[in-house]
């Protein structure tokens, strides 16, 4: 379809969607556990759809149920997921071409900081054009 010749097509699959929403949930919930009931009032989603995805997360370690109480949290699978973002994820060369045209469009000097802690380490300066 198209309105005005602009695609309106959306490539999203929805349960990937309802599945990434789901992780969000739960990563967001400040006591890190939920039950089924739970997650799906907070995305919206039908509680057999949830159990479902839940269920399918758990056999990837990506969610973990406590038999006991059927509460539901991240699980440790998603900590070799997160090392390996953390391990490849180059914050300079994924910034450099906006931090370069911010110091081009302002003139000015432009940092890229890092806080750890109670320190800022500087990890990039971009040097806007003054002329």
């Amino acid at each position: 379809m198209t309105k005005n010749n602009i695609s309106t097509y959306t490539p999203i699959v929805p349960a990937v969607e309802q599945a990434a929403k789901l992780l969000v949930c739960l990563g967001n919930n400040s006591e890190g556990n939920m039950t089924v009931t739970q997650i799906c009032k907070k995305i919206g989603i039908h509680k057999s759809k949830g159990y479902s995805i839940l269920h399918t997360l758990i056999q990837f370690d990506f969610i973990t149920k406590d038999p006991g109480t059927k509460i539901y949290s991240l699980g440790p699978g998603l900590l070799s997921l997160a090392k390996n973002v953390q391990e490849n994820l180059d914050i300079r060369k994924i910034s450099e071409p906006f931090l370069q045209n911010l110091a081009l469009e302002t003139k000015s000097t432009i940092l890229l900081g890092v806080i750890s802690n109670d320190q800022f380490f500087i990890s990039a300066t971009y040097e806007g054009d003054d002329t």
